[in-house]
């Protein structure tokens, strides 16, 4: 049956074949006798499939030749047999399918027999979860009792520890603060005294010039007053402030450079002007700070405007750049001498600030033109705090 089925599609393929190749090549006659034997053949054997393919390249060919009623005849048993394949296909399919569809419902009837079976399992498995956690649970329960109950005993215990302890602390901090203020008002008192001691030295000093008629030795006494202020007025500032490490030199320049204006009141028309920062050193830098300025100051109010001449001083105290601080002292006077040398002068102003300097670890320099101008820069040696805020002071 297999090779008969096989040689008849054999058959049906080449007769096609020759049928299309015909109609092709226009071949009519030919054609027409290819696909009536195309049909009788196949119409014993009811093989729609090929009878539709035969039925549609005959319709093709009377469409071609005109033969409009034969071509609409062949096209109407075309859609015949067509339909016929069609509808066999079709029912195939939904044989196939519903024996798959079958399939499938017993699949699951089976697996869903095996979940229950398996969800039964463990509902029981759960229940007995279920109780071991119960009787988990209350033995978990009393030990976190027991150990809420000594926690509590330990924090207790604790508790009175840290209290004792804190009242300990309070009773040392107490101790530490009354040390401290002892010492801030032993501070005071020490710069109190000094600057006490320095004024009574000041106030020695001017009655003792009035039993002199030596003017270098008055010169002498009066620089020694000047100085010796300078120093008065470093502790005056430190007993008066509640900060007992640092001075405030914004405050402390305009206020000795007020002091030796008054000095020189009556004698000179010297006007100042002073940009100064708001920048704090301890005391070991503003003491030779201090001198440093009082010593440029007083000289310049003394040799750089001769004969009643006017003129200005300019102060500058500023920082550079970090811990680096520039003090400069400058004038619109007479300057140096051409010939001056400072390393072979034998003035004590001079010597002094340049020793004074030193002390500082800083650079000391001199640039006499168009007057004098002094240059003081240093490093502070102490990191120190403070909120420094420019102000420009101008007086005459």
């Amino acid at each position: 049956m297999e090779n008969t089925e096989n040689r008849g599609g054999g058959q049906n393929t080449v007769l096609l074949s020759f049928a299309m190749y015909r109609l092709y090549k226009k071949n009519y006659p030919a054609f027409y006798k290819s696909v009536k034997i195309l049909d009788s053949v196949n119409a014993k054997t009811g093989n729609d499939m090929v009878r539709s393919q035969n039925y549609l390249l005959w319709f093709k060919a009377d469409s071609t030749r005109g033969k409009y009623q034969d071509a609409i005849t062949h096209y109407q048993l075309y859609k015949k047999h067509a339909d016929s394949v069609s509808n066999g296909e079709k029912m195939r399919q939904i044989n196939s399918l519903q024996v798959q569809f079958d399939t499938e419902q017993k699949d699951k009837n089976i697996q869903l027999l095996t979940q229950k079976g398996k969800l039964q399992e463990a509902r029981i498995s759960t229940d007995n979860i279920l109780r071991y956690v119960f009787m988990g649970s209350i033995i978990v329960l009393i030990l976190f009792a027991a150990l809420l109950y000594n926690r509590s005993r330990l924090k207790n215990r604790a508790n009175k520890n840290l209290e004792l302890k804190r009242q300990q602390i309070d009773e040392q901090n107490e101790q530490l603060k009354k040390l401290l203020s002892e010492k801030e008002w032993l501070l005071k008192e020490i710069h109190h005294r000094v600057k006490n001691n320095l004024q009574i030295v000041i106030s020695l000093l001017n009655t003792q010039s009035a039993y002199l008629d030596n003017e270098d030795a008055l010169l002498a006494i009066q620089n020694s007053q000047h100085r010796m202020h300078a120093m008065s007025l470093i502790h005056q500032k430190l007993y008066q402030s509640d900060n007992l490490a640092t001075i405030d030199m914004s405050w402390y320049i305009y206020e000795l450079i007020n002091y030796i204006k008054e000095c020189y009141s009556s004698e000179k028309n010297i006007s100042f002007v002073m940009d100064i920062e708001k920048i704090f050193l301890d005391v070991a830098q503003a003491v030779p700070l201090g001198l440093i300025l009082n010593e440029a100051v007083n000289n310049t109010i003394k040799y750089a405007f001769p004969v009643s001449r006017k003129g200005e001083v300019q102060v500058s105290f500023k920082k550079t750049e970090k811990d680096n601080y520039r003090l400069m002292i400058s004038d619109n006077g007479i300057g140096l001498p051409d010939d001056f040398n400072i390393d072979e002068t034998d003035s004590l102003g001079m010597n002094l600030m340049r020793g004074l300097t030193d002390q500082l670890d800083g650079n000391f320099t001199l640039e006499s033109k168009d007057g004098l101008k002094i240059i003081i820069n240093f490093r502070k040696n102490t990191d120190i705090d403070s909120q420094d805020s420019d102000f420009d002071i101008v007086t005459e």
